[in-house]
């Protein structure tokens, strides 16, 4: 497994955090999504290894509106 740490500019609530991690969650390969509810900026997203999978997830993020980075991974 993989993980991606994630930062979102955009300051989330716990309801918009839980439909992020629903949909980043259907993406193909990705395994688990873990919530920093002390800060609503940060994400870790664990992932089936596969060529170009954090830019997906990125690029998943931005579809819905969201402006997101990768911090670690």
């Amino acid at each position: 497994m993989n993980m991606v740490q994630l930062y979102i500019d955009e300051e989330l609530d716990t309801l918009n955090l839980e439909q992020v991690k629903n949909q980043l969650l259907s993406m193909p390969h990705v395994t688990d999504v873990e919530l920093n509810f002390s800060n609503h900026h940060d994400m870790v997203v664990e992932y089936e290894a596969m060529g170009g999978m954090p830019m997906n997830i990125i690029d998943n993020l931005r579809q819905s509106g969201l402006h997101a980075d990768i911090i670690s991974a």
